[in-house]
């Protein structure tokens, strides 16, 4: 089993919560505790990669989180190192 840094869990954030994701399947996704979730959501939000909308209670990933995600890819496929996040672009 590899560690996963919190780069990492951030770009997993970031993936699941593309197009809108709740609570229970950032934290399902993501393998987060409710308390994590809170602290890594919080730190998203403050940077403007992450938005959370009220009306349907589910989290976004924001324009600027997608860049984010695309640079994180790209320095996996450097470093050859295989993440799943490379096909996000189409899903935009």
């Amino acid at each position: 089993m590899q560690y996963r840094g919190r780069i990492d869990i951030f770009a997993e954030i970031l993936y699941i919560a593309n197009g809108g994701a709740t609570r229970s399947k950032l934290m399902n996704g993501a393998n987060l505790s409710s308390a994590q979730l809170d602290e890594l959501s919080d730190k998203l939000m403050h940077s403007s990669l992450l938005e959370y909308s009220h009306a349907d209670q589910k989290f976004r990933t924001t324009e600027k989180g997608f860049r984010l995600l695309d640079d994180y890819s790209e320095l996996n496929s450097i470093s050859g190192n295989k993440r799943r996040f490379d096909d996000l672009r189409f899903y935009r």
